[in-house]
């Protein structure tokens, strides 16, 4: 394994670590978060990148997640997209169609409409998935984004 890959990685573990020791109890989802094939903006990486922290900072001051965790990936289909991990306390998952519907006109807001949004299947290696697909032509420390009730403003 290479180092942008051992960094990412020992990120997304040390802080689902930390979620475990504060919460106890977790529930993890996997998420794409992307734009329609025809958006300008999968095209900047920067303004993608704005609409993901805003849509990251409202989804966790609305108190609908406990965290948000996400790499900044690229493909030819969507451009610029970001494989993301939302985690929920029980309760919050007790009201999970509701939440994820106001986190889907959340981004959509966010992208002017243009935003698109897939449940990914949750799979064991689920953090290893999302390391491998940050986007290594990126900063690691700029590709990556853990945010959470706990640390609110805080971007390690």
């Amino acid at each position: 394994m290479d180092n942008y890959y051992d960094l990412i990685l020992n990120k997304l573990r040390a802080h689902h670590r930390s979620l475990l020791t504060n919460y106890g109890k977790l529930y993890p989802v996997r998420m794409d978060f992307a734009y329609h094939d025809d958006a300008y903006q999968r095209q900047y990486g920067i303004d993608a990148y704005m609409d993901m922290l805003n849509l990251s900072d409202l989804t966790l001051l609305s108190n609908h997640i406990l965290s948000i965790v996400w790499v900044m990936a690229f493909n030819k289909q969507y451009g610029f997209y970001f494989p993301t991990m939302l985690y929920f306390s029980s309760e919050q998952y007790a009201n999970y169609n509701v939440i994820m519907n106001s986190v889907t006109n959340l981004w959509k807001n966010e992208t002017d409409g243009y935003g698109i949004n897939v449940e990914k299947k949750l799979t064991k290696n689920a953090l290893s998935e999302l390391a491998q697909l940050s986007w290594k032509k990126h900063d690691p420390l700029h590709a990556l984004y853990i945010n959470s009730m706990h640390t609110l403003n805080q971007i390690n």
